[in-house]
């Protein structure tokens, strides 16, 4: 299975390297993805779901937070001068730079400096930010809570809009709306997030009209 996926890699790198199409892109990620599905040991595969990927978004969580992300561009930049206008202790900094830089979230380019990729200096981007408060504050929580949920609800399809996975995982007895309308930050951020989502996103009237 891995070599008809290193041939899709290889084919539409090539045609992505020479035009930037964008279907080749999508192809490659496409195939990159089902590879290291392919590629990883089961030992792998748990350090990945169980520690790799729960640690980065803690990790990506606490950067944004303190607004480290948001500082990160081309020039270098040292864990002590990232810390500076926030209460974080630099070494602090340092172990989530170290640890976002080792998962490609930011680059490490020599000891103790960094810079931006293109992910992280997105972060800038209010509809970005909209997003990642929102997955932060409202789906992650969510989430996390599903399995519990489903558990104390006998593995039954959820019917009941206004109790279900949002609500457990969110501890509110509230519906959805009113949840975004009661929490400023929460429903900035999804107002946020829609609206920049929807820019990017293909309108439905240019498909049937």
């Amino acid at each position: 299975m891995a070599a008809p996926l290193l041939d899709t890699i290889a084919s539409n790198g090539k045609v992505f390297v020479e035009s930037g199409d964008d279907s080749a892109r999508q192809a490659i990620v496409a195939a990159a993805s089902s590879l290291i599905q392919e590629i990883e040991n089961p030992g792998e595969q748990l350090a990945r779901i169980g520690w790799g990927e729960p640690t980065r978004a803690a990790a990506f969580r606490t950067a944004f937070e303190l607004g480290l992300l948001q500082k990160l561009g081309d020039e270098p930049q040292s864990s002590e001068e990232l810390s500076k206008g926030t209460k974080a202790d630099p070494v602090l900094v340092a172990r989530v730079m170290k640890h976002l830089a080792a998962n490609g979230a930011i680059k490490e380019v020599d000891a103790d400096r960094y810079i931006g990729t293109p992910f992280s200096k997105s972060t800038n981007d209010p509809a970005i930010q909209g997003g990642l408060i929102y997955s932060f504050e409202g789906m992650i929580p969510t989430f996390q809570g599903l399995p519990e949920f489903l558990a104390k609800t006998d593995y039954q399809v959820p019917k009941d809009a206004n109790n279900g996975p949002v609500q457990y995982g969110l501890k509110t007895e509230k519906p959805f709306f009113s949840i975004l309308q009661g929490n400023a930050r929460l429903g900035s951020a999804f107002n946020g997030f829609m609206a920049g989502y929807a820019k990017v996103r293909p309108r439905w009237v240019d498909f049937y009209i």
